[in-house]
């Protein structure tokens, strides 16, 4: 139903997270981000910019891997 993914340096450090679904840990304040549709995939709004708020990701149709 959720789930997140985690992004940490060599030594361990958080550096970035996001989730999906009903898990709301991702961004803060806590948030659900929006369902993607069928064929595509989540990626930043604006590729460098990160508020750790769900406003920061969208939808990318065609999936954009790697960019």
């Amino acid at each position: 139903a959720g789930d997140r993914v985690i992004l940490k340096n060599a030594g361990g450090t958080e550096i970035d997270r996001m989730s999906w679904g009903s898990d709301t840990s991702g961004f803060t304040p806590p948030a659900t981000n929006p369902l993607v549709p069928m064929g595509s995939s989540t990626g930043r709004s604006i590729n460098g910019f990160d508020t750790d708020a769900v406003i920061d990701w969208q939808a990318k149709t065609p999936p954009t891997p790697g960019t």
